[in-house]
């Protein structure tokens, strides 16, 4: 073979290669999951009976990029969420509704909170330990 061909195929080649770095299919953003009904251990005193998780209500902070908004989930729905590529911290917290006289009270039932770094194109799937307010409180 003659050696302006085989330096041509290697050109080729190697822009082939390098080519998918400089793409714009790279994205900005980055995938974050969260499933709340799916804690498959007791932490501090969290999750409580199984009938009991499906009535409790999310809600999800998240902080990072310059940026913070918050999704609500009731139950054992996923919280999923695109975001800006970096660190974040997420915080979630569960509220339950206690029947006071006929009015329904949302009282806090648990917290946890954690931290995750997206990467752009990237889904995270994060799982949030969660502590019973009360153990929480006792800890601080």
């Amino acid at each position: 073979m003659k050696p302006q061909k085989t330096f041509f195929i290697i050109l080729i080649v190697l822009l082939l290669l390098f080519s998918g770095c400089f793409s714009s299919w790279q994205e900005e953003t980055g995938t974050i999951i969260l499933n709340l009904g799916n804690n498959s251990r007791f932490v501090s005193g969290f999750p409580p009976e199984a009938e009991d998780l499906d009535k409790l209500e999310y809600e999800v902070t998240f902080t990072g990029a310059n940026d913070e908004f918050t999704l609500n989930s009731v139950g054992s729905q996923p919280v999923k969420t695109t975001v800006a590529s970096g660190e974040w911290k997420i915080t979630v917290k569960a509220f339950t509704s206690i029947d006071n006289q006929g009015t329904l009270e949302k009282t806090m039932y648990a917290i946890g909170n954690e931290n995750v770094r997206v990467r752009p194109g990237q889904s995270n799937s994060v799982k949030v330990e969660m502590s019973n307010i009360e153990i929480y409180n006792e800890e601080e």
